[in-house]
């Protein structure tokens, strides 16, 4: 089931997409990333993103205009790591398929509350943000 969360994480990506363009010499793990993340196969890039996650804190292998994204990303990413699960744990708990894969039943109450932990999860992205500028 797709969430807000689910967009919140995709601004991350776009950044690092971003970013690794606009780099005028990359690494070798950067030119890596760019490589993955233009794959053909969108099961492969949702795989590549999820190791890119993964690898994220080898700052050292980071081009020069990477390191100043750098702190930005790992605090989004481990962020996003952490609103997925807790978007998984609550869809499981409370949303039934209706019986087509991308199908679902949620009740009014349900998607307020769903709502709010999307809301929440937004906040706290934004905050995450305001602190990296205003450590700029």
């Amino acid at each position: 089931m797709h969430t807000a969360i689910d967009d919140m994480e995709s601004f991350g990506w776009v950044v690092l997409w971003a970013g690794l363009h606009q780099s005028r010499s990359i690494s070798i793990t950067e030119k890596t990333w760019i490589d993955a993340l233009s794959a053909d196969d969108i099961d492969k890039v949702a795989t590549k993103k999820r190791w890119i996650m993964w690898e994220w804190p080898a700052k050292e292998k980071f081009s020069k205009h990477m390191q100043g994204l750098s702190p930005l990303l790992e605090r989004w990413f481990s962020l996003a790591t952490r609103a997925r699960a807790d978007a998984k744990q609550f869809i499981q708990e409370n949303v039934r398929r209706t019986g087509d894969a991308d199908e679902f039943a949620i009740g009014s109450d349900t998607a307020q509350k769903l709502e709010g932990l999307c809301v929440d999860y937004y906040q706290r992205y934004m905050e995450i943000l305001v602190g990296f500028l205003d450590d700029k």
